[in-house]
Order: C-alpha cells, then structure tokens, then sequence
C-alpha cells in the first residue's frame, strides 16, 4: 500500500512538472503573438513611429545586457571559487547575483565577508553605477537622434510591409489595384497646367500655408493652353513698381 501511494504520489508530481511546463510554453507563445500586434501598429503614422522608436531602444537594452550577462556569470564563477557555504554551487551565485542587480534582498548576500563581500561590492558598482549609466546615456541619446527620423523611417518600414503584401497577390490583382491608382494619368497642379504622370495627387490642407514655417512656392507657373499666340505674360519687379 505504501509503496502504491510513493509511486502515485511520483506519477502526481512528474504530470504536475509537464503540466506546468506545457503552461510556461503557453504563457511564453501567449506573449509572442500579442507581441506580433505591434506590426500592424506600423500602418498607423503616430503609433507606427513610437513602436519603431520602441524596437531601435530595445535593441540597444539588449546589447547591453550582454554584457550585464557576462559580468553575472564572470562575478558568479569568482563567488563560487572563494567556496563559501551560501555559494557552493555556482546556478545560486547566479540567482543572487540577479536579485542585487535587481535590488532584491537576498539572505545570502547579506551574510557574506571577506573577499566574497569585496567581489559584491565590485560587482554592484559595475552594474549599477557602469552599465546602468553608460544604458540611460544611450537611450537618452538613441531617442534623440530617432526623434527627427522616426516618421521617415517608419514610412519605409511601411511601404517594406506593403511589399511583402504584395508578394501575397495574384499578378491580376496587382494589374487591379495599380489601375485604380491611376498613375497613366498626369498630374494636375492647376486648370489647363498639367504636370508628370506616375505619381498620386495629394491635396495640399489650408492650415499648412497658414502656418509661420510655411515657405511659399518660388516658381512662377504660368498656367492655360500652349499656344504661339499666347504672348509670355509680363513680370513687373517691385522697383519697376515704385517707380512707376
């Protein structure tokens, strides 16, 4: 009967582990496809530049959580070395070397002395006071300089989604939609003013002129039918002006 009851109680626990490591998976895939939500934030012109902005910081972090990293196992192999009692075996020193990173109290770190108290004391000021520093200096600097390309590079970002789209199609749906573009026909800039064909007209809004770094149009466009007989209209200076 006992030993029925162990062998039940071990067949208990080994479905219990697989369970919970079929949930981790779940929770981890659970994760990933909301993460992949943040493509199509990309069509959006104010979201799509924050996550390109988002994703360019995040890179960074990564990098320098390399190094973070190495410094862990480099610091942990060092406490494991000196043999002390809280350290013997090396995954421990790696996980309280992670919870002061973190600034989690941690009972062994607390009663250390000696050498392995001086190789903490090395490790915190690496991390907190290095890497930690030398990680804001450069989020701080890597969003200012996305800050004036991050609407322009989210564009690009954009028209690659679109192209892969367009992979997706069918030569007859492509032929479709680039004949509703309409790019054989010329572009209109004004009545009887015709300009270069390919392209897609886009209205200019008012509040644009209207605004103080609006810079007017400095070519003169002489608009009408081309004609011989249409003389070339004359242009008066301001000086001519007064003078008359």
């Amino acid at each position: 009967g006992a030993g029925a009851g162990a062998g039940a109680g071990a067949g208990e626990v080994g479905e219990s582990g697989g369970s919970s490591w079929d949930m981790v998976i779940l929770a981890v895939s659970a994760v990933l496809l909301w993460l992949q939500l943040l493509q199509v934030l990309s069509v959006s012109q104010s979201l799509g530049t924050l996550s390109f902005a988002i994703g360019r910081l995040l890179q960074q972090l990564f990098r320098n959580l390399v190094i973070v990293f190495v410094l862990i196992v480099a610091f942990a192999c060092a406490l494991n070395a000196l043999q002390d009692a809280e350290y013997a075996e090396l995954d421990t020193a790696i996980v309280d070397l992670v919870r002061v990173m973190l600034r989690i109290e941690s009972e062994n770190s607390i009663a250390l002395e000696g050498w392995s108290l001086v190789f903490m004391v090395v490790f915190t000021i690496l991390v907190h006071l290095g890497m930690f520093s030398i990680l804001i200096a450069q989020l701080v600097k890597g969003y200012d300089e996305l800050y004036y390309d991050q609407e322009g590079n989210s564009r690009m970002i954009r028209a690659f989604q679109c192209v892969e789209v367009e992979s997706f199609l069918s030569i007859a749906q492509r032929k479709k939609y680039y004949d509703e573009c309409g790019f054989d026909n010329a572009i209109e800039f004004d009545n009887g003013d015709e300009g270069p064909i390919g392209g897609i007209q886009v209205m200019e809004l008012a509040s644009i002129r209207a605004g103080k770094h609006y810079v007017a149009d400095r070519i003169m466009r002489c608009t009408g039918a081309p004609s011989s007989l249409d003389p070339w209209p004359a242009v008066i200076d301001d000086d001519e002006e007064q003078g008359a």
